[in-house]
């Protein structure tokens, strides 16, 4: 059950620091860049893939015992 923990630690990371990007785009605050778009939106896609293969495993292993 660690995996999952930590999976949902590293999601929730994720999704506050879009939230602010958000925020910062909102209020006119942020000069973000296309290419500063583009890291956010890989490091998401890359979180989310990389939780679904260990929650995927972790599931496997519990189905085990």
């Amino acid at each position: 059950m660690n995996t999952i923990k930590i999976v949902f630690t590293l999601a929730s990371i994720v999704i506050l620091i879009s939230i602010v990007v958000l925020i910062l785009l909102i209020l006119d605050y942020a000069q973000v860049t296309t290419l500063h778009v583009i890291g956010i939106c890989a490091v998401s896609s890359t979180l989310g893939i990389t939780g679904i293969i260990l929650v995927r495993r972790e599931r496997k292993k519990i189905n085990l015992v």
